[in-house]
């Protein structure tokens, strides 16, 4: 009882005053839209609408789809209800991302069967979220040359009164932003009386939170790079749709899109792809390179690279260390903003490694919003690429999308000398403990060789620490000592050695690597285990020739 009243204070205690009066509001009052809808006529755009960018979902057979690399067959009409494959899962499915990889009579069909199947205001697909979404699908999809008949503006028109009563006030993160998008693409290409007040109450929103949800670096401040590429394509939706309408395009727009992109730049591995820090995914939406290829149809300028062996994503709480092969990425921040860390791990100090194109120390994922102690487990600091003390979590993780006490990042330094870049930081999230816990860690790189040096400072009490190395699948380890592994390629290359410190009693774990939504590969962790008495201290080096190719 007890610890349950502690987190919901730290749970409570951080929301803003617009939050509270929204979930106060929400709950007393239920959005409704009365009276006779009307059915605006179509806008047609002077201009032209460009291809936006290509999303990873696509139907596969009659009434089967791909959603988040995952196909299922739709069973019409029950499965616009069936919660069976998953809460994203079924997100995506009301969300329509699909719309553009089908034919037009089958995307025509689906659409008349959401529309005969998900009547008023309640169900999975009136969440403001996936309104806002469907609205913009089906808008897009017209503009790229589908008929949108009278039922579906009809429809449109009804979403988008609904959506006006219920904008993501409560939570003021990622959906703001979005319910804006929605409303310039039904006041642009619905001749709608209110069509107006829809321009106007979108571009309200989409000014605003494109300045408060990307950070002084230009990143998401839910710190997750899955929605991150997710607000940056809602961002190059947006001055798609300005342009086609031959409407100026805000300045702080282009340069949220310039700040964006150079962040999902320094954030990206050398094989493409993202780290899979914090509430990440693969095949959830479009990926950089499918964003990178928008921008450049959008005659968006070219996007700036990381110019630096060493950067410094302050805002966010990441850095880029570049040397030869090498590319790790390193999470020295907080677990996410105060108002809503919901997308964040106890990860923190974690890290990962790539050789070449050949990812090594990964993070171990994302699969599910679903079952509560999968779910925790994959949020827990033991699933990351740091040091557990006591078997507890850095920050308190708990229930889908709850945080508790949160470790404070402090101390941050880098630094940059010949053939040579340091980072280091410190966090207090096991200040908590009966004897309180300070956990510094500082990376060193030069040409082959990554030392992570660990020190656990505090006074009094026995602890029991933890230190993981999650691998990619693609690494098969050896132990060729306590202490010391080989690090193989699938052919029987040897890519690298990993050595712990002596004190450390190393191990080779079995774990779930988890790429994707309700995906699991088995992968290899390797852990040293130590207990003693404060301040403790230990070294771990990871060690290479070259890249894997």
């Amino acid at each position: 009882m007890v610890k349950t009243a502690i987190r919901y204070y730290y749970q409570l205690r951080y929301l803003t005053w617009v939050q509270i009066y929204w979930r106060i509001r929400m709950r007393l009052r239920s959005a409704r839209v009365s009276g006779p809808v009307a059915q605006p006529a179509w806008a047609l755009p002077p201009g032209s609408w460009i291809s936006p960018a290509s999303m990873p979902h696509r139907l596969c057979g009659e009434n089967r789809f791909s959603l988040l690399g995952q196909e299922r067959q739709l069973e019409l009409p029950a499965g616009w209800h069936d919660r069976q494959p998953g809460k994203k899962w079924l997100i995506e499915l009301h969300t329509f991302h699909f719309l553009g990889s089908l034919p037009t009579a089958a995307g025509r069909a689906l659409i008349q069967s959401w529309l005969d199947h998900n009547p008023g205001f309640s169900g999975p697909g009136w969440h403001p979220y996936m309104t806002s979404q469907r609205i913009a699908s089906w808008l897009k999809w017209g503009l790229s040359g589908a008929d949108v008949d009278a039922a579906m503006r009809a429809s449109i028109a009804m979403q988008v009164k609904y959506l006006l009563q219920v904008l993501a006030y409560d939570e003021l993160d990622h959906k703001l932003f979005n319910n804006g998008k929605a409303l310039l693409f039904a006041g642009y290409c619905l001749d709608d009386a209110a069509a107006g007040a829809w321009r106007a109450r979108g571009m309200a929103l989409v000014e605003r939170y494109s300045i408060e949800l990307l950070g002084d670096d230009g990143g998401y401040i839910g710190l997750s790079p899955m929605y991150h590429c997710a607000l940056l394509n809602d961002l190059l939706d947006v001055v798609n749709l300005l342009r086609a309408y031959n409407q100026p395009v805000p300045g702080q727009l282009e340069r949220a899109i310039a700040a964006a992109r150079f962040w999902l730049a320094c954030m990206c591995h050398p094989d493409g792809h993202f780290a899979l820090f914090n509430d990440a995914a693969f095949e959830a939406g479009p990926s950089p390179s499918d964003l990178d290829a928008y921008a450049a149809r959008l005659d968006c300028p070219a996007a700036s690279s990381p110019d630096s062996a060493l950067v410094h994503l302050g805002a966010s709480g990441f850095a880029r260390m570049s040397l030869g092969a090498a590319v790790a990425l390193l999470d020295i921040g907080r677990i996410g903003p105060d108002h809503f860390p919901s997308h964040g791990h106890a990860d923190t100090l974690t890290f990962e490694l790539s050789l070449d194109v050949q990812r090594v120390v990964v993070d171990t994922g994302l699969s599910t919003y679903e079952a509560v102690a999968e779910r925790l487990r994959q949020r827990a600091t033991a699933a990351h690429n740091t040091v557990q003390v006591d078997q507890q979590n850095s920050s308190d993780v708990w229930h889908l999308f709850k945080v508790g006490r949160r470790a404070a990042v402090s101390g941050v330094e880098l630094s940059s000398s010949p053939g040579q870049l340091q980072v280091g930081a410190a966090h207090d999230g096991y200040s908590r403990l009966l004897h309180a816990v300070v956990h510094r860690r500082e990376w060193r790189m030069r040409a082959g060789q990554l030392e992570i040096n660990d020190r656990l400072e505090g006074r009094g009490g026995q602890h029991a620490v933890r230190v993981a190395f999650h691998l990619h699948p693609d690494i098969v380890p050896r132990q060729l000592q306590s202490n010391r592994f080989s690090l193989d390629l699938p052919d029987g290359r040897t890519l690298g050695e990993l050595e712990l410190a002596p004190g450390l009693q190393g191990a080779l774990e079995d774990y779930d690597y988890h790429p994707g939504f309700g995906k699991s590969v088995a992968a290899t962790c390797i852990t040293g285990r130590m207990s003693g008495s404060l301040p403790m201290a230990f070294r771990s080096t990871l060690t290479w020739q070259t890249g894997p190719g």
